[in-house]
Parts: C-alpha cells; structure tokens; sequence
C-alpha cells in the first residue's frame, strides 16, 4: 500500500473513531436522561411502615403505611396498589392516586392473637406511564403477653429526725400473672444512685406485700429516696422505680427570745390543732422544764406563733424560751410553736385618737394604742362549727356623741331582729354611729353597752398573717360588723375603762333622777337578781339554730335598807350573750361594783316606773352572801326582780307572762312530713312534742339534742307508718312521781320519760338512746363510772336496769348507748362505790401500749391498720373493750378477753375518705395519720428527631419522652408548632410513676430550615431535594458496548 493510501485510509479511520465517538456520548447522555427521568423516579420512591416494636396480646394496633411519590415531570403517575401482610398472611388490598410529588398513607387496624416474633411488610407497585415500579418495606413486631406490672404504696413519712431511725415500708403488688404463678422480686433503696439495702420477696399473683427498710439520716435536708424493684418475670427483664419526697428536720429547740404582741389565749384555736403529737411530745422531752398543755397566740412582725405558757394575758411581752421546728397550720395560717420559760409584760402604750389611726394606720400596725372615745359593742356566743361556741365582743369606737338609746332597749324592744341578723346594716348603722369610727373587737364576754370609754387595743393592719388568723375565726355575721376597706385598721381589745361618776348612796339617784338620768354612774351596792335567756321566746320555735342568744338580766341593787325600800333600791337592766346553760332562771346575790348608764325606765317599757340602770359592768367584789334583811324584805325583793324580769320576758306591754323557774312555756311542738325534714338539732329545755305525718318502712328517725345529758335518739322503722307522735321531757331526778326508786345501791343522775304514739313497734334492737355522765358527778356522788345504767320503769311498776355500754370519752364526760325497749320513765343510774377493807385483791387494770398505723400516710378510700398491744396488769382474767377513735369519735370498739399477765394485739382496720390530718385513739395512746390525694406530675424529659434532613414531604418523627412523678396517672397535652405555627396536638396519659414515650410524625413541602417547638422544647430540622443524578444498568451497558467496539476496531487494524 502506498503512502497516501495508508495516510487517506489513516485520516478516514480517524474520522470514524471521532464519529463513533461523538455518538457514544450522545447515547450516553440520551440514555442518561431517560434514566434518570424514569429510573430516578423508582431509586426515589420510598415507603416507611409505622408499628410499635412491641405490643401485647389482643392489642388492636394501627400499622400505617405511608409512600412518597417523587415529582417526576413528563410522567403520567397513574395509581398505586398495596397488599399489607403479617408474616405470610395477606390483611387486605388498597389502592390509591397517586400524583406527582404526593404522600399516600395507608392504615390498617390488626390484632395479634398469639404472643411471638411477627413480620410486618408492604409490597407496592406503581404505575408510571408504562413503567411498573416495585416498593416494598417491612418491620419486625414482639407481640408478648399482657404486661406484668409492680404497683407500689410508698407508705413512708413525709418528715423525718436526724440522727433518729426512719422506717420506710412500701407495699408491692403485682398484676396479671398467671393463676398461682409466683415471681421473686428484689427491692432496693437507692440514695443518691446508691443502693443502702436490698430485700427479696415472693409475691404471688394480685398479692400484696410490705416490704420495711430502715435508714438513719444523719443530716438535715430535703431527700429524694428511690426505691427500685427488680424482677425476671417469663424469662424477661423488668424493673420499675419510685420516688418520694422526704424532709428531715433537726428537732432539737433552739433557745430564743422573741418580743411582739400577746393576744390571749383563744381557746377555739386551740381546738384546731393538738399538743399530743408524738413528734412534738419527743421535743417536749427534751426541754429542761415541764411545758404546760395551753398557751396563747403570739404574734413578732409577720411571725406568728403559738406560745405553750399557762399566762393568759394581753399585751406587750418579752417571752424568754425556746423555738420547735414543728409547725401547725391553722385558718391557712403557718403557725411557730414556741415553749415559754419566762414572759415579761411591759407598758407600751401610745395615746393617739381615731383620726391618726386612720390617717397612719402603717405607723401604728401591731402596736399597742390607747384611744379615748365612745364605745359601743355587742357581745354573743359563735358557733365554731364543729359544736363548740366562743365569746366574741364586737363594736365600734367613735368620736362622734353618742345617741340615748342604748343597746339594750334595742334588745329587748328588738330583740329577735338584732339576734337573727347582727350583721344587718341596720344594726351596724347603730354600732357605728359617725363616719369617724374604727372596729374593735375580743373574743371575751362582756356585756353590751355604749359609753365613753378609754380602749387600749392592738392596732391590726389588714394583709399581715395575724389580721387573718383572728379575723378568720368569727362567723360571717361578726365579720360584716369588720370594715370592708382593705385599708382600714381593726382594733383588738384588751381592756376598755368606762369614764363614770362615782356615786355614794343609790338614794341621790332616786331623789334628784333629773341630774344622773343618761349618766354613766359606778357604786357598790348589794344586788339581787337573775338572768334569762330569751332564745326560744325571740324565735318561737326552740330547734332553729340562730346565730347567738340573749340572757337578759333583771335585779334590784340597794346601799342600805330605810323604811320603803323603793326608796333605797335601783332597778338594774343588763344583757349579755349566752352559752346556752340548762336553767332557764339563773338567780345571783351578793356584794358587787356596777357600772352603767341612767335612764328612764319608761324608756325601757311603761309597766317600769322611775329611773334604773343600764348595766355596763358587774364585777363581784365580795363572796355571794345572804342579805341581811328581814325575810318578808328580801321576799319582796325577789318579788321586784321577777317583775322586772316578766318585762324583760315578754316583749309586750300587754300580759305578762309568769317568770317560770324551769320553763318558759309548757312545751315545743316540731311538725314535719316525715323524718328527712326533722331539724339538725334540738333541745330539751322544756317538753317538745314532734309530730311526723309519714314514716316508710326501714327509715330512720334520728334525734340530735343539744346542751342535754341525752344526746341522741336513734329509731328504725318497721312497716309504714301516719301520724306518729314522739313526746321527750326532763323529770325531777328524784323521781317523787314514781312509786319505787331505782334498783340497787345506786345514784340517779337525770331522769326523762320517753312516750311514743302509732311507733310503739318502732322501738326495736336497733333503737338506741345515747347519753353523757359528767365526771365530777362520779366524784361527788361517789359511783362508779363502769357501772352506769340505764333504767326503766315498765308497766309493772318495777325498775329494770337495761344494758349500757360505753361509746366514748373526753377529759370532762363519758358517753353511754343502751336499747330502751320500750317507752316509759327513765333513769341514769350508777352503783355506789362499796368499801371492803377485807379485799385485798388487785383490781382489773389494762395497760395499752405500741399503737401503730401502717401506713401512717394512706390515700381516700384506702385501709389502714391500726394496731395496739394491751396487757393485763390487774389481779385476773378480763376483758378489755378497746374503742378507735378519730378526732375524738368512735369508728369501732373490740372486745377482747386477756389472761392476768398476757399481752395480745388488738387491730382495727380504718378507712377514711376524705384528706387531711387525723388523730386516731386507742385507750390513752395516740397517733396521727395523714390522709393525702394522690395527684400527678408530669413533665417533658427529652425530644429527639428520627433524621435532621428529609426530602420535601418526607415524614420525620419526632419522639418525645414523658416523665410522671406523682403518685396518680393523669394526661398531658403535646402542643407541635413549626415556625411559630401550631399544627398538631396530641393527649396522652402517663401512669404514676412512669416514664412514656410519644411518637408524631411530620413534614414540610418547601425546602427550608424550620424550628419545632414541642411545649417548650426546640429542635432544629432541614428539607432539601435530593440533587444526585440516578446512573441506570443500561446507560452501563451500552456505554461498555460501544468501548469494546472501538476497541475491537483499533485491535483489526493493527493486525492489518
């Protein structure tokens, strides 16, 4: 071949390679271009399967399934078809459009029967023009059986002593075992992460048991123990914790003076809280002096403190003692407790005026003022609400003058209205006459009166702790009278001094009335006279539990004895509050120091004639003595006295009524439907007679008397029954009616007579008839209190003794229930006492011992066991009836026989239904117990995203952990914002003591960075497209075709 043949055939094998060449990258990139169009779609479509890791048997789970269809342009994206399956089982076909650049999300509900490994797949196909693309995805399930679960009772203390051994004694119960299955369970008490003790335990299933530790704190803190239990239940793991709250306190006292103001001892506040605490008694041990069991209520500044002292006082004081870390809390007030060795009164009075306190009440806030004005006041008797009353005076101190009519005309020509409503504006226009006025209040007796006065009080600002203890504690009618402005100062009381003129002889007062008439006067005189409480005549029907009472009272006073005594004597007219007492007519006499206003007594009612006296004080300056006077004299004194009296009774100018010495009117009569209308209370100061239109079979008909030895009357009804009738009074104890006395060597204490009509049958074994015995009267009559005995008089004319047992005690009285099985006259009786010089015997005695609660802090509704340890001390075999009390009721009383020298437990168990703090009794030995809510407390512990970049419309899921570390299981509200933007919410419920992990899936279209703010908690996320071109097995084949072509073509020619 010639050379320009070999250059020509060169240069055209050249140009062929160039050409092969420029084609092979045009296929290269046209094959490319369809690959990634078409190819690329399948590389990204994805699918993801959502179910839990692990569920258990007959659970119904949601297993979703969600695919993302990429935006593929010039594709015809037809629809996509899914057949779910569970291991090889197929649940059900679904199909679905799916668009370009779309989400599609399937969810299907299955149940696992059986317990065991499980795979969980998804086979897709979608249709892409005519391309059929393949998704599957799959995840593994554990399905197990029904969760095995430890609950734990922390039963532990809340406060704790340093240096003192705590006992911590959790109660474990496990659930869903099988029948009979036992599990070994190893509890552990972890401080700090580190374990202190560790006890094992066989629990069977749905069996509860307590498992103790025991732990000396040597410092004092706020402690968080926990406690860990550890199990292997079916060849698995498990383990769950606990925690609780623990304070421990250094006990001992710490020696302190403080300085501030006294208020007396408030006996109704003492009522609210005890001294007979085990922790405080253990204080109490450690003092080098006896602490009396009163005090008083002491206030330093913002401090508030009860102060153990047998000093009653008020004012201002040093108290030398010392300080306990105990605390009460009473009114919702945080009270000190504070033991008195020595307390030191000193004068700190400043004299200011009503207007300065107004103006600068700040500068006088718990300081001791002295204020000259008119006073006027009213005092009553309050109910505390559990039953108890307390004195309180109320009134207003004015500089404005005061008006004529004193309060006690107001009382007895108004007498109804200014009880029933003492809060009214009507009255408290009278107390506070002008605009210049302050209140002034004390929880003392006193009698009501309106005079000029010099009142040394406590200045109170409101908003500090001590103007709400003492406020608090009145009633909502005595709390009207206070000022309404939050900026106003009250007063507390500590002595007033009536400005008076002192008279000699009564006779000046009688001669020249004009002089001293609407003069306040003081003398000394001798007095004759009585009280009267005038609550049932006011309000017509004795069983309405007003607000306070009246006791008027009537008398005469005289210097000395001339020829008319109308001449020596004054009429004397005063009115207090009333505590309610038995006797309706209570007589006085003696010697004693009045103060009061001069009036008309024509002021008072026309029947009055002359000039008397408006009692403001009566002080006894001399023992109660009989007068000195002649018979027929002192007969027609009393004789003025009860005329006096009749007026004071009457409230009319018409008729007035005999002054009766035992009852006012002859008897009460209470008419109601049936028994749901009989009143709360009533009373038995005279015959009450109750008549009931209609009685159901099976209701009960249950009378509650107050200020009586009878206390209750308890009825069952058997059949039903019209027009029954049921008729109570109190007789003469010394029965002269009844023909026969009481049999045995016996005392009657009160006697009654019970008579019953259309409810003969009613009286039954579930009758009962309740009563109380004073233990003075023990004493002074000599009777045995263990051998009390209700009695009764039968149709036979003979006494029969009915069995009495015992229900309750307290430091004055001791109550008694006994079935009366039948009507008639009754008598409580008990034996003499009987001395045998000869009986050498050791009498039964009992000592009670080790009274323990387990737990000590219980929940609503939950059982406590009381336990307690008696022995018998006594000479031989007994039995001992042991009653629980709480809060000084009876809840149960146990019988139990004991050997001389035997120790036996007695145990009660107690449930309580309601929070609080509660004192629980047995014999003389005390505890308390603490009934708590169980309440919630749940709080994000962690977030956590699945990736921080997704594609556009890619799930992430956001996983967020929840911690509840109260003691019930409640619900917690997710809120899932994205940039500001809230677009999911989800409520889950947490158990007590338990940790839960919540799942939310998400996604965003546009690329972007976003925040996610999950309650609080922020998280940063990106979208962005996937950006890599998609490189498909065929580009690779034909690109290595053409390679090997031009290979082979270069390889000929060289052979050539």
């Amino acid at each position: 071949m010639g050379g320009y043949e070999f250059m020509r055939e060169m240069c055209l094998g050249e140009c062929l390679k160039l050409c092969l060449l420029v084609v092979t990258v045009f296929v290269f990139v046209l094959v490319s271009f369809l690959s990634f169009s078409v190819v690329g779609a399948q590389d990204s479509a994805s699918a993801q399967i959502g179910v839990p890791e692990r569920v258990e048997v007959d659970e119904e789970v949601d297993i979703e399934t969600s695919f993302y269809i990429p935006d593929v342009e010039e594709t015809d994206v037809s629809y996509l078809s899914l057949q779910p399956y569970v291991n090889d089982t197929l649940i059900e076909t679904e199909s679905s459009p799916a668009p370009p650049g779309s989400n599609v999300s399937f969810v299907f509900d299955y149940v696992f029967e059986q317990k065991g490994d499980y795979e969980v797949r998804s086979e897709a196909t979608v249709t892409l023009g005519n391309e059929i693309i393949e998704i599957n995805a799959s995840e593994s399930v554990e399905v197990t059986s029904k969760g095995f679960d430890v609950y734990i009772n922390m039963q532990n203390p809340v406060y704790a002593e340093v240096d003192e051994n705590t006992n911590l004694s959790p109660t474990l119960e496990l659930a869903d075992l099988d029948e009979n299955q036992t599990i070994n369970v190893s509890t552990s008490l972890l401080l700090d992460g580190e374990r202190i003790e560790s006890r094992d335990a066989s629990i069977r299933d749905g069996e509860s048991k307590e498992v103790s530790f025991s732990h000396v704190f040597t410092e004092k803190g706020n402690f968080t123990p926990e406690l860990l239990v550890e199990a292997t239940v079916n060849g698995e793991e498990f383990e769950k914790n606990a925690f609780f709250n623990l304070s421990v306190m250094e006990t001992d006292p710490q020696r302190k003076n403080i300085q501030g103001m006294s208020f007396g001892s408030l006996s109704f506040l003492e009522e609210e809280f005890s001294l007979d605490n085990k922790s405080i008694n253990r204080t109490l041990d450690k003092l080098p002096i006896d602490a009396a069991d009163e005090g008083l209520i002491f206030s330093q500044g913002e401090d508030v403190f009860y102060v153990i002292t047998g000093e009653k006082r008020k004012g201002y004081a040093n108290i030398s003692g010392w300080l306990l870390q105990n605390k009460v809390s009473i009114r919702d007030v945080e009270i000190q407790l504070f033991v008195a060795e020595y307390i030191n009164y000193r004068e700190k009075t400043q004299s200011t005026t009503i207007n300065e306190l107004m103006n600068s009440s700040s500068e006088f806030s718990q300081e001791i003022v002295e204020v000259d004005s008119i006073k006027r006041q009213i005092s009553q008797q309050i109910n505390q609400g559990d039953g108890t009353e307390s004195p309180v005076t109320v009134g207003y101190v004015s500089e404005s003058p005061p008006e004529i009519k004193p309060l006690v005309k107001e009382a007895i020509d108004n007498g109804g209205e200014l009880i029933k409503g003492p809060g009214s504006l009507e009255i408290k226009q009278k107390l506070r006459p002008g605009n210049t006025s302050l209140p002034v209040f004390s929880y003392e007796e006193s009698y009501w009166y309106n005079g000029q006065a010099e009142t040394e009080a406590i200045v109170l600002e409101p908003g500090t702790k001590i103007y709400e203890l003492l406020t608090n504690s009145t009633t909502e009618e005595v709390s009207n009278l206070l000022p309404s402005e939050e900026d106003k100062p009250i007063l507390y009381e500590i002595e007033s001094k009536l400005d008076y003129e002192g008279i000699i002889a009564i006779q000046a007062i009688k001669q020249n009335p004009e002089i001293y008439e609407d003069k306040v006067i003081a003398f000394v005189s001798k007095g004759i006279g009585g009280k009267i409480s005038i609550q049932e005549t006011i309000n017509n029907v004795s069983v309405t539990n007003v607000t306070g009472d009246i006791l008027l009272e009537g008398g005469v006073s005289w210097y000395r004895i001339v020829d008319s005594f109308e001449e020596s004597t004054l009429v004397t007219l005063g009115a207090s509050s009333h505590k309610g007492q038995e006797t309706i007519y209570e007589p006085y006499l003696g010697m004693y120091t009045y103060i009061g206003r001069v009036v008309s007594l024509d002021e008072i009612n026309e029947l009055l004639e002359g000039v008397g006296l408006v009692v403001y004080e009566r002080k006894n300056i001399a023992e109660s003595e009989e007068p000195d006077i002649e018979e027929d004299l002192r007969n027609k004194l009393t004789n003025r006295t009860k005329e006096i009296n009749k007026v004071l009774l009457s409230f009319t100018q018409k008729n007035p009524k005999e002054v009766p010495t035992k009852e006012i009117t002859e008897h009460i009569e209470i008419e109601v439907q049936g028994p749901g209308e009989l009143p709360e209370n009533i009373s038995l100061k005279k015959p009450i007679e109750i008549k009931i239109g209609y009685i159901r079979n099976e209701t009960s008909i249950n009378l509650t008397i107050k200020h009586s030895f009878l206390s209750k009357i308890n009825l069952l009804a058997k059949g039903n029954t019209s027009g029954a009738e049921i008729k109570i009074k109190q007789i003469n104890k010394e029965l002269t009616e009844i023909p026969q006395d009481p049999i045995g060597e016996t005392e009657t204490y009160r006697a009654f007579e019970l008579e019953l009509k259309n409810l003969t049958e009613q009286i039954n074994e579930e009758a009962e008839i309740e009563f109380s015995v004073p233990r003075e009267w023990f004493n002074e009559t000599n009777t045995n209190q263990e051998n009390v005995s209700l009695q009764r008089f039968g149709e036979n004319q003979n006494w029969s003794k009915l069995p009495t047992n015992i229900t309750e005690e307290n430091e004055t009285h001791i109550s008694y229930r006994a079935n009366p099985q039948d009507t008639s006259v009754f008598a409580v009786t008990a034996e003499k006492e009987t001395e045998d010089e000869d009986k050498e015997e050791k009498p039964l005695e009992f000592v009670v011992e080790e009274l323990s609660l387990s737990p000590e802090i219980n929940q609503p509704g939950e059982i406590t066991q009381v336990t307690v340890q008696v022995t018998n001390t006594g000479g031989e075999e007994g039995t001992y009836r042991a009653n629980l009390t709480v809060n000084g009721e009876i809840k149960e009383t146990q019988a139990l026989s004991i050997s001389l020298g035997e120790t036996r437990a007695i145990g009660f168990d107690l449930e309580i239904q309601e929070p609080g703090e509660y004192i629980v009794k047995v014999g003389e030995e005390t505890a308390e117990l603490i009934i708590e809510q169980k309440e919630s407390d749940i709080s994000i512990t962690n977030v956590s995203l699945s990736k921080q970049k997704v594609p556009p419309e890619q799930n992430i899921t956001v996983t967020v952990e929840l911690r509840n570390s109260g003691e019930a299981a409640g619900n917690y509200t997710l809120g899932l914002s994205v940039n500001d933007e809230l677009i999911k919410q989800r409520t889950t419920e947490v158990g007590p003591k338990s940790t839960k992990e919540v799942e939310i899936d998400i996604s965003r279209e546009k690329e972007g960075t976003y925040e996610l703010d999950i309650n609080g908690f922020i998280e940063e996320f990106e979208v962005e497209k996937d950006r890599t071109p998609g490189f498909s097995s065929l580009v690779a084949i034909v690109a290595l075709l053409i390679v090997s072509l031009i290979y082979k073509k270069k390889n000929k020619k060289n052979r050539v």
